[in-house]
């Protein structure tokens, strides 16, 4: 799953809080890359990512959080690359393991996991 980096020696940065560290079960999606990923979680605006995403400045260099549904997760995980988004973490609509599906993906190259609804909402 997706792991926040641990703060660097002598705590975190000038302007800059580790606020919480988790690890939580996840299922990588059928496209984009396999590998790990870390960055500050951010809501995507709107949260399915069914239109071009608002809050894209907050996504550059971020993780983008995105609930299921609307279109498909391919659409959504592009949405959040071209935001500039390092990774996402798609949020379950129930408590179910469920694997974001879609066409192979060409051009995905952020990975892209998916957590329970439970999990997601923890993260909100």
């Amino acid at each position: 799953g997706a792991r926040p980096p641990p703060p660097p020696p002598g705590g975190s940065p000038p302007g800059d809080a580790l606020v919480a560290s988790a690890t939580l079960k996840s299922i990588y999606a059928v496209f984009g890359p396999r590998s790990a990923f870390a960055g500050r979680l951010v809501a995507a605006c709107p949260p399915l990512a069914d239109s071009d995403i608002a809050n894209g400045p907050e996504l550059q260099g971020n993780v983008a959080l995105i609930r299921r549904g609307g279109v498909p997760f391919t659409v959504k995980a592009r949405r959040a690359a071209a935001a500039g988004a390092v990774g996402v973490v798609f949020v379950n609509s129930d408590d179910s393991s469920f694997l974001a599906e879609g066409d192979s993906g060409p051009g995905i190259r952020v990975p892209c996991v998916m957590v329970t609804r439970t999990d997601g909402e923890a993260l909100e």
